[in-house]
């Protein structure tokens, strides 16, 4: 499906403000300006959006999903492109990079919460096209993997990064986050962390696998057992009677954490409806 501005936003079917108007159509512009297709791309001559311009262009890790989940509603084609190139860069380990840049760098010392599967599965959903999903979902299934193996500990998962020897390391994980400057890593070193959104990520990412699983005839069990597990695991460490978001520190004391107040997970978790947003002291846990 490729609609024009004009089709697009005449198939909303429904009235528009003039400032709604305005807003959906520089969305609309920007995304088409920013499309990259060159032949000579270490991608391919595959189109792709690009959140930068310059000699910084290139394909970033969940930058391609949210791109790719928004112009699914006009163009699927390029949406399906945009995952297809990025995903090619899957690391041996199952981590899909940072960013690959239109010189040819690339960025794998750390990556970026795990979206894709959500992505694609929005994506599929416009046009039913199952060999997207086919071609994909052995990757995801890697990447899961990746995730249990590299960042999870003790059921929970945390942000990493790989060992840089040209720049300080602590830096990198904020980085995979993708929230880099955010005040809860000023404290901590990430890799102490549990950090609920990435678990919370883990469970949307789970619940994707197991609709594709469906989907594509293989067994979603496995999928909606992990979903169930860590949803559970959330609602009970994270969400008692505060929400903490935990320093791991296992050999000494036993995990401390502080209690942030946090609302968008209950979307992903089935959390309770009773879950706090006051933010609270330091404690023991």
């Amino acid at each position: 499906m490729y609609l024009t501005k004009e089709e697009w936003l005449a198939s909303l079917n429904k009235p528009l403000s003039g400032r709604d108007r305005a807003l959906l159509e520089a969305a609309y512009d920007v995304l088409q300006k920013n499309t990259i297709c060159k032949p000579d791309a270490p991608w391919g001559p595959a189109p792709v959006i690009s959140p930068w311009s310059g000699p910084c262009a290139g394909i970033w890790n969940w930058d391609s999903a949210f791109h790719a989940m928004a112009v699914s509603r006009f163009d699927t084609p390029l949406a399906k492109s945009c995952i297809d190139a990025f995903v090619a860069f899957q690391l041996p380990s199952g981590m899909f990079p940072d960013v690959i840049q239109i010189d040819g760098k690339i960025c794998d010392n750390y990556g970026k919460p795990p979206v894709l599967p959500w992505a694609t599965l929005t994506v599929y959903r416009r046009d039913g096209d199952r060999a997207f999903l086919r071609r994909n979902y052995d990757r995801y299934c890697k990447n899961a993997a990746f995730w249990e193996e590299s960042r999870c500990d003790c059921g929970l998962f945390f942000y990493s990064a790989q060992q840089h020897p040209e720049a300080d390391n602590y830096l990198h994980p904020r980085w995979e986050s993708g929230w880099d400057n955010s005040p809860r890593w000023d404290e901590f070193p990430i890799v102490d962390l549990w950090a609920i959104d990435l678990n919370c990520y883990m469970v949307q990412l789970y619940r994707s696998m197991a609709e594709m699983a469906d989907i594509l005839g293989e067994e979603r069990r496995a999928w909606d057992g992990k979903a169930e597990a860590l949803s559970a695991r959330i609602e009970k460490v994270f969400l008692g009677k505060k929400v903490i978001f935990f320093k791991k520190d296992l050999t000494k004391y036993g995990p401390t954490g502080y209690n942030i107040g946090c609302h968008w997970q209950r979307f992903l978790t089935r959390a309770s409806r009773h879950m706090p947003t006051a933010t609270a002291k330091p404690a023991n846990l």
